[in-house]
């Protein structure tokens, strides 16, 4: 979505808001608008500050945002705007699923949840302290009595543009807008996430893992130094992002109008990780395999440096993503009489390209010839032109290297494949002045959207309306290239075909809409990555790239407003939907190294799509009074939401002696409790000769009632499980409040 604005604001305006909430929110804004200057100008500011402790225990934040905009009127038929605006923030979070019965012991036990079972361990809480509350966040802990949140996230993305608009003439005009987003942040984590909370008060042991690494011995690896495997890093996504949107409008005549254009974008993202509160130690040491520049073993390198990672240095994984796209829109309109219609093309191209900076070096023997990665620190690469193979370093079989009498090599890899190297061989290693950076060939993928509707007017009072379209999408990013920058496979683009029909009536009281829709979506990308236990070795976990899952979604909705009196507006929705994963396929399953190993089939058909309420009904009334005041009670019912989980999970199946194999297990996830909210909102707003003072105020989950907002299941719950006792949830918000008030000038 592109909201361009062309124009300069005619009136001059100063605005200042304030809001206090729950929870010590605060925030305080202003804006200003300096109108038209000297026939030519107009700048307009904005700006504000946000803070509070959050209403979750120790989830505070802290955010700044502004934004400015310059107009300059080089004549009736020219204008220049240039922009900025950005928000930079950090706020702490509550990360982590735990079940239901740690937040409220009686909700729970309504869900049939044996609440004892949860209370007798030795996380979280005891039988005699029972449930935490519903505000309880298990993510922070204390360090020599400060508070430590191990999950904050902190991000900042200003945005640059500059627009140029021209009016060629009064049916033609043209647009033309260049933008720059520069992103910088990440989000923290602690390293051991299975670090058993306190009973006592629940939280983190910060403070046993601070003392023990401050008597931990100096390590071998830096003198002097002291090496932790507990501690907060933090997944650094930082991007560089600039595009262009080009714009012609077209008034063929009164009824027909016609619109092109180009939009054009290049990212380059870099993602890594980063040791960010060692806890009292001085450095980390990188995983082993995680970073093939160097040595498989730190204990035995000549240089052990690079294995040593302080605050700020990339850990586990560091790689750069670039994608780009090229797109062509076109867009005809009609309106006259009673007719109103659009057909809307496009076309585009998406380039997708990974380097890995913590890969094998891949070696360019010549421009089409390159073997990609190939060589890590100590790996040899033999070829003859013909025959390849890589001997790794250090080698798994003894007396790997037979040099034959012909001049011809024989040698076996680190997965005992026999590889002969003809006599005239080449030696490379990623030293060698043919070695690079790990860097896949660019994946284009090329896509186009159909689009059209029309909309019919039966009299002055009734419409009927219908909408349909075809939509061929690239796949995301992270179903082309995992971090490890191996490419996955069988990528195929998303396709979507959707339908609506609806009906719409509109007198002087009383105004509703009604539709219908029907969505089928190819190829629908997962929001989260595949896992399933190692046959070879249970307590390890395999990845599987599923391209994706085909999803059918329909359902109907309907809104309304009905205007009772002068004093009194009642308002209604409601949204009765069937969301469900509808395909059958085959899943790509690789090993945490990236290397692919198998591939099994899978059926997600008649399973519900997660996590997104598919019955929602609620109304509202709208009472004034008197002139300027409102008052606003409304209810929502939320219902036919279903826990988080994975539609193609795989168990192990070992009922051959010793020939553990994948076994598909159909199960739906968990149907979550529905629950309805009622919320309060009011104000009241006095117009004096040149302020206007608005005063807001807002009661969100009156009633204080429990809910449940999300849930999900780990990797290691099995589908024949997925029910309210193996749930991770996430709690809603109770009772909270909000006052502000607005004066402008």
């Amino acid at each position: 979505m592109n909201i361009i604005t062309s124009s300069i604001d005619e009136k001059r305006f100063f605005v200042v808001k304030k809001d206090w909430a729950s929870n010590a929110y605060e925030r305080i804004a202003i804006g200003y608008n300096s109108g038209i200057i000297n026939n030519k100008f107009g700048v307009t500011l904005a700006g504000s500050y946000t803070k509070g402790d959050g209403w979750v225990n120790q989830t505070s934040q802290s955010a700044w945002s502004y934004f400015a905009k310059i107009s300059y009127r080089i004549n009736h038929r020219n204008l220049l705007v240039l922009g900025i605006n950005g928000a930079p923030q950090s706020h702490a979070q509550k990360a982590s699923l735990i079940n239901m019965s740690y937040y409220d012991k009686d909700f729970s036990e309504k869900q049939g949840i044996n609440t004892s079972a949860f209370y007798n361990t030795t996380a979280y809480t005891t039988p005699d302290i029972g449930a935490r509350g519903l505000q309880f966040n298990p993510d922070w802990g204390y360090v020599n009595g400060k508070v430590v949140n191990t999950r904050v996230n902190y991000f900042h993305k200003p945005l640059f543009n500059l627009s140029y608009f021209l009016t060629i003439n009064e049916k033609l005009t043209y647009s033309n807008v260049l933008y720059l987003s520069i992103g910088r942040g990440g989000g923290t984590n602690i390293s051991n996430p299975f670090n058993t909370n306190n009973t006592t008060d629940g939280q983190l042991n910060l403070q046993q893992i601070y003392d023990n690494n401050l008597i931990l011995p100096y390590s071998i690896l830096s003198p002097g130094e002291r090496m932790t495997s507990n501690y907060i890093y933090s997944s650094i996504n930082n991007h560089n992002w600039i595009g262009t949107l080009s714009t012609l409008k077209y008034q063929i005549n009164k009824a027909f109008h016609f619109t092109a254009g180009i939009d054009a974008r290049y990212y380059s993202g870099e993602h890594y990780q980063t040791p960010y509160n060692l806890l009292g130690a001085d450095f980390v040491q990188q995983p082993s395999g995680k970073d093939f520049s160097l040595g498989p073993n730190p204990y035995i390198a000549t240089d052990k440096t690079p294995f040593v990672k302080h605050v700020g240095d990339k850990i586990n994984y560091y790689y750069q993503s670039k994608v780009t796209w090229l797109g062509l829109f076109t867009q005809l309109e009609y309106k006259k009489d009673r007719w109103s219609t659009f057909l809307t093309l496009t076309g585009n191209q998406t380039s997708m390209q990974n380097i890995n900076y913590f890969g094998k070096k891949d070696i360019v023997i010549s421009k089409n010839n390159i073997v990609h990665n190939a060589v890590g620190n100590g790996d040899t690469l033999y070829t003859d032109g013909t025959n390849s193979g890589v001997l790794s370093n250090p080698s798994n079989v003894a007396n790997a290297v037979t040099y034959n009498t012909d001049g011809s090599v024989t040698f076996k890899d680190i997965n005992s494949i026999t590889h002969n190297i003809g006599a005239n061989y080449q030696t490379y290693n990623n030293k060698s002045a043919q070695a690079r950076t790990n860097t896949t060939e660019v994946k284009y993928y090329y896509g186009y959207t159909v689009k059209g509707g029309a909309n019919y007017k039966l009299n002055d009072h009734h419409n009927v309306f219908i909408n349909a379209g075809c939509l061929n999408l690239a796949p995301r990013y992270s179903n082309v290239f995992d971090k490890s920058g191996t490419e996955l496979q069988n990528v195929k683009n998303q396709l979507i075909l959707s339908a609506e029909l609806g009906y719409g009536i509109k007198y002087q009281k009383l105004a509703v809409n009604v539709n219908g829709y029907l969505t089928s979506w190819g190829n629908k990308p997962l929001d989260f990555a595949s896992t399933t236990p190692d046959p070879k070795e249970p307590s390890n976990l395999l990845y599987y790239n599923v391209p994706g899952v085909d999803a059918l979604l329909k359902g109907v909705e309907i809104d309304f407003s009905y205007s009772a009196t002068k004093w009194l507006t009642v308002n209604g929705f409601g949204s009765l939907a069937d969301w469900k994963w509808n395909s059958t396929g085959t899943a790509y399953i690789f090993d945490n190294g990236g290397a692919f190993l198998s591939s099994v089939d899978f059926d997600a058909k008649n399973l519900h799509i997660a996590n997104s309420p598919q019955q929602q009904i609620g109304g509202s009334l709208r009472l004034e009074p008197f002139k300027g005041f409102y008052l606003k009670p409304q209810y929502t019912y939320f219902n036919k939401m279903y826990a988080q989980f994975d539609p193609t999970k795989f168990n192990l199946d070992h009922t051959i002696a010793n020939k553990p194999d994948y076994r598909l297990v159909k199960t739906d996830g968990w149907k979550m409790p529905g629950y309805g909210l009622v919320d309060l909102f009011a104000g009241y707003t006095i117009k004096l000769e040149k302020i206007t003072v608005n005063i807001n105020g807002s009661i969100n989950n009156v009633l204080n009632t429990t809910y449940v907002t999300d849930g999900s299941f780990g990797s290691s719950v099995t589908p024949n499980n997925y029910n309210a006792s193996n749930a991770g949830v996430y709690m809603g918000q109770g009772r909270r409040g909000n006052i502000g008030f607005k004066i402008t000038f």
